[in-house]
């Protein structure tokens, strides 16, 4: 049984205490800082612009006091990547863009600082396990000529890091509120990790989170 599976039966298992549980869609703004890969006859500039995903998931929010509150969720998201460079390669000149989209289990875990019954202000880290595949699309200039090329490869690299934000919830009925939340994910865990002539680059991502809540 993987992380993914058994987070999500931890969350359905435990909406028998006074909690609240829902469901959720998710919007993310993905980018990675800059990078730079370097070698006996490589010397390229990599810089990300943000790029759009999208996913879904659960929500588990336990009630520590009026005060605080500890929050869980288990989302699925399909992130994006938008990649420019430019630079030398075997002694020509280089331009080029990448666009890519891979899919990643989420899990962050919050503490939450309640603002009266309607807003919350929240911290705490994530865990960003990779699944599936990299879909990639380059298209690279060299000296005047341009290639296009696509291809899909195994998504190995995991991430975590902190995360902090801001939450509303409104009720809508006696058992269900409509909650949504601006979060902003500061990765922590180096993205070329496995590639010795990249230097480090890290994740940054604003995300939206928005649905419905249930108790009992």
């Amino acid at each position: 049984m993987n992380l993914a599976l058994i987070l999500v039966i931890v969350i359905l298992g435990s909406t028998s205490l006074a909690s609240e549980w829902g469901v959720v869609g998710v919007y993310s703004s993905y980018n990675q800082t800059p990078s730079t890969q370097t070698g006996s006859n490589t010397n390229l500039n990599y810089t990300g612009s943000p790029a759009s995903g999208y996913g879904g998931g659960l929500v588990q929010i336990w009630p520590l006091s009026n005060v605080f509150s500890f929050e869980m969720r288990a989302l699925y998201i399909s992130e994006g990547l938008n990649t420019s460079y430019s630079g030398t390669l075997s002694g020509q000149n280089v331009t080029g863009t990448a666009t890519q989209t891979a899919p990643f289990f989420e899990f962050p875990l919050l503490l939450n600082l309640n603002l009266g019954s309607k807003f919350a202000l929240h911290g705490g880290g994530f865990f960003s396990l990779a699944t599936g595949n990299i879909s990639t699309n380059v298209t690279v200039n060299v000296s005047g000529t341009t290639v296009s090329n696509s291809s899909n490869t195994p998504n190995t690299t995991n991430d975590y890091g902190v995360v902090g934000g801001l939450e509303f919830k409104t009720e809508i009925s006696q058992t269900v509120d409509f909650f949504i939340s601006v979060d902003y994910l500061y990765g922590l865990a180096n993205q070329e990790a496995g590639a010795s002539s990249f230097s480090a680059n890290y994740s940054r991502a604003i995300q939206g989170v928005a649905g419905f809540l249930f108790r009992p």
